[in-house]
């Protein structure tokens, strides 16, 4: 069960986590200083499922965690009640494929039969959610891939450092279900080739510390329409640029969030910047 609440997690993270932007020098990791602040903190761009052969840990990102006092996730992996909050997100509600149309029914059909070995009464059982994570870890394309979120999150109770979340699980969920209709999820669920081509080359952009690639590739509108964006990105960023201020006075802050978070008019970089922030590139 703690397999499978960790891959949910890191599945949802990375379908709610989408965007585009042209932020130079290319980095992952940013410092932010400035507006009062004592000691710097950092915001690092994270993918949150990559194959191993495509994973690296930095040396700049080990020292600026090392600098921080506390690390802050989307969510907060270290709480028990959030974990439990996670499970009750595994599985659906109430049926999500009853009011589909027969010809969406059958393109469903096939799509889960060819791609996931699944039957639509066996999908009509899990929560949306969950099926869009089903989406994500068939596209990473491998079978053995690490997760940024859950190597951090080693790192930080072997140092005993804190954890916490900018935000909470059913917020996280909430997100998902105002932004996915199941029309959106068969049309999804119906390209998983086409997405596990469009991951691999995120993976090698994000290799390269290519910022504005993973954020261009991630916002392909075969996957992200309109409302997604609003409400899964854009709306999620705003909330966080809003409680992030008041975090880097009370610790020196180290916030590891989806890459494609990062960037763009709308991105965490120039929402804080706008609040008065230097937000700068560490490039070594």
């Amino acid at each position: 069960m703690k397999n499978a609440i960790a891959f949910f997690t890191i599945c949802i993270c990375l379908i709610a986590g989408n965007g585009n932007a042209k932020e130079k020098p290319q980095s992952l990791l940013w410092k932010i200083t400035g507006k009062g602040l004592t000691t710097p903190s950092y915001l690092f761009g994270t993918i949150h499922m990559i194959c191993e052969d495509n994973y690296l840990f930095r040396e700049k990102v080990t020292r600026a965690f090392d600098e921080s006092e506390k690390l802050y996730f989307e969510i907060n992996y270290d709480d028990p009640a959030e974990i439990a909050e996670m499970q009750k997100g595994m599985t659906s509600t109430g049926s999500w494929t009853n009011n589909l149309s027969p010809e969406k029914k059958a393109r469903l059909e096939d799509a889960l039969k060819k791609y996931y070995g699944m039957t639509i009464q066996q999908a009509d059982k899990l929560s949306p959610s969950m099926m869009i994570s089903y989406l994500s870890y068939k596209s990473v394309g491998c079978t053995k891939f690490r997760s940024y979120e859950m190597e951090l999150s080693k790192l930080a109770k072997s140092r005993n450092k804190p954890m916490g979340g900018l935000e909470k699980v059913a917020a996280q969920m909430d997100a998902i279900r105002q932004s996915y209709t199941p029309d959106d999820l068969v049309s999804q669920l119906s390209l998983t080739p086409e997405y596990t081509s469009l991951i691999a080359e995120a993976q090698k952009a994000y290799k390269a510390e290519e910022l504005d690639k993973v954020g261009e590739l991630l916002n392909d509108s075969r996957f992200m329409n309109p409302e997604i964006r609003k409400v899964s990105l854009d709306g999620r960023n705003q909330n966080w640029a809003d409680r992030i201020p008041a975090l880097m006075q009370q610790n020196t802050s180290f916030f590891a969030v989806g890459a494609a978070h990062l960037s763009g008019k709308k991105g965490l970089i120039q929402l804080l910047r706008k609040k008065g922030y230097t937000v700068t590139p560490v490039l070594e």
